[in-house]
């Protein structure tokens, strides 16, 4: 196990100023009005056996088991994570999905991006107070490495969570392949020979909290509290508990309306927390379905559907009869398409209104294409290809923050003024949704066209847009539509932009905000994460494709 320490603190404030005298210490705890903790991990990554769908392949572990542990911290905590290279050949990174890293850029994770990669062999510690709260997760950012089994959840709890449940648990969606990333990218995603169409490889299994055969023990007459993450690689899935219906009360660590639904569609990296509420009788167990969506599959598909085949189980008694009434385990995704909820439909619960005016307009393309003679895919005509320094490091240390030529075009930038308000509309050339992820900020989702309607565009009329829009990190955006987002550039730093299906990432489908370069330059990197970049490279083979 990995090891955790917990230390009472009061929230940052107090964190900051333990070198004052105690009269005016306490001053400060009493006027926050609640504790806080350090919560210490320490993780060793390395290689070990897995096998959760009967297939054993190497797994990247932590602390010689796997899965990774999920964190659990109390909103206002501070995490402190060491994390130890293990992994003789591979460079790593760990980012911390959906935590907004507010005047932290330096702890966001992102490989080369926000920080030099950790080499094997060497450590480093992320060090952040967490003010938010819901559900997330952390995972590997260097190029398609968390298929691998770098990730696991992350859950904020809030002592002033607005809705009453008895209990609580976490349900992790993924997929899964047979073939370790590395493996995978060199041989298949970027193999013109084996795969001249460019598709994402196709998984082998889809799992329920990583395995293919999870049994959840409830009591009846009792309320859940169910945090949904899709932790995978390639694929949206649909999640649905046979007799149940539940409701949805929080998005991406955002707290909504009640919203009752009987079905969701999870993209990749995309969370929920819903409210289920038990049955009153305990005769029959019930079938939990998550069944990917089979129109994103491109690739070789395999010879029958019932290799996704799964028997997890909703268990009101471990020695009664299963059921299933509404579905079959395996069903064709237009019928769940015909029932899952729109999460456009979603109403935050704090009421906070669409931001108005924007005075920054922002309209990027996906497309895809060769380049040569390997698929690509392009934003704008541009394949993102991360820097060797990175981005954050090159404006801290520019003489001036606002020259641009110190990146490069295929780095696929926007540089944004401390303030701006965005309004970023994305334009899906491309038969597959993509789930599109933005570092730093919540997204205001205000307007997404029906799939497939290549024809629609932004017509610039705002009448229509929600007044109190949805907010998530993680927006999906219609295979030949198009989704229109805003948001406010309040939290300096270089934040990326990508398609969360870390195939479609490796093959360069992202680009960055350099948001606020002049106040950028007053934040400070640790000396352990400056470091690295002086550390040698030139023997690390990971999972990293360029093409040139």
């Amino acid at each position: 196990m990995d090891s955790v320490h917990y230390t009472c603190f009061t929230s940052l404030s107090a964190v900051r100023v333990v070198t004052m005298k105690w009269p005016i210490l306490l001053n400060v705890m009493l006027a926050i009005g609640s504790w806080a903790a350090v919560v210490e991990h320490t993780f060793h990554l390395n290689w070990t056996e897995a096998s959760p769908d009967g297939h054993s392949r190497p797994v990247i572990g932590v602390n010689g088991t796997w899965p990774p542990p999920t964190i659990h911290l109390t909103k206002g905590d501070r995490l402190v994570l060491h994390v130890y290279n293990d992994l003789p050949s591979q460079e790593t990174s760990i980012h911390f999905h959906g935590l907004l890293q507010k005047d932290t850029n330096y702890m966001d994770g992102a490989g080369k991006v926000t920080q030099c990669p950790l080499p094997p062999g060497h450590k480093m510690t992320y060090d952040f107070v967490v003010n938010q709260a819901g559900t997330f997760w952390y995972h590997s950012h260097m190029t398609a490495q968390y298929p691998d089994g770098l990730r696991a959840p992350i859950i904020v709890h809030d002592p002033e969570f607005p809705y009453h449940y008895d209990q609580e648990m976490v349900l992790t969606l993924s997929d899964w392949y047979h073939d370790t990333s590395d493996y995978l990218l060199r041989s298949y995603l970027f193999s013109p020979q084996r795969n001249p169409k460019g598709a994402s490889p196709v998984p082998n299994s889809i799992l329920l909290n990583d395995t293919l055969s999870s049994n959840i023990t409830v009591i009846p007459d009792t309320t859940y509290l169910i945090h949904l993450i899709n932790i995978g690689a390639g694929s949206a899935q649909y999640f649905y508990i046979d007799g149940h219906k539940f409701d949805i009360v929080e998005v991406d660590g955002v707290y909504t309306d009640r919203a009752s639904a009987q079905c969701l569609y999870l993209h990749v990296g995309q969370r929920y927390s819903i409210l289920l509420h038990t049955r009153t009788s305990s005769e029959s167990n019930f079938a939990i379905v998550n069944v990917p969506d089979f129109r994103a599959f491109k690739g070789p598909r395999p010879q029958s559907l019932e290799q996704y085949q799964q028997a997890n189980w909703l268990q009101y008694d471990p020695q009664g009869q299963a059921k299933l009434n509404a579905v079959s385990m395996v069903q064709a995704a237009s019928e769940y398409d015909a029932i899952y909820f729109d999460d456009f439909n979603l109403v935050p619960f704090d009421k906070r209104p669409l931001l108005s005016s924007p005075n920054v307009h922002i309209e990027i393309t996906v497309t895809l294409g060769f380049q040569h003679g390997v698929r690509r895919v392009f934003i704008n005509n541009v394949t993102y290809e991360p820097p060797e320094y990175p981005t954050l490091y090159k404006v801290i240390e520019a003489a001036d923050p606002w020259d641009l030529s110190m990146h490069s075009n295929n780095s696929s930038y926007v540089v944004l003024n401390y303030g701006d308000v965005v309004q970023l509309v994305v334009y899906n050339d491309d038969g597959t949704s993509h789930p599109f992820h933005l570092h730093g900020h919540e997204l205001q989702l205000v307007s997404r066209s029906p799939e497939f309607d290549r024809l629609a565009r932004l017509d610039g009329n705002s009448a229509q847009f929600p007044q109190i829009p949805m907010r998530r990190d993680t927006v999906r955006v219609h295979p030949y539509g198009h989704m229109v987002a805003r948001f406010r550039a309040d939290n300096p730093g270089v934040w990326l932009f990508h398609c969360h299906m870390d195939w479609h990432f490796a093959q360069g489908l992202a680009m960055t905000f350099i948001e606020a370069p002049d106040r950028i330059q007053q934040l400070q990197i640790p000396p352990d994460h400056s470091r690295l970049c002086s550390l040698p490279r030139s023997s690390i083979s990971g999972a990293v494709i360029s093409i040139t």
